[in-house]
């Protein structure tokens, strides 16, 4: 997923969509190594509770 915003005062036609881009795609990664991580930490808070009620 690509989102491409110009800088402010630019016209969105004349935005070239190297490096601006970019940002966005760094953002949406970091977004997804989060959102992994977090998943993770509730599986593993999940069988933790599991093997403490045994």
């Amino acid at each position: 997923m690509r989102f491409v915003v110009p800088p402010p005062g630019r016209d969105p036609r004349e935005t070239s969509t190297k490096g601006i881009a970019m940002f966005f795609d760094i953002d949406l990664t970091i977004l997804a190594a989060v959102t992994r991580e977090r998943e993770l930490q509730r599986t593993l808070a999940a069988e933790r509770a599991r093997d403490e009620q045994r």
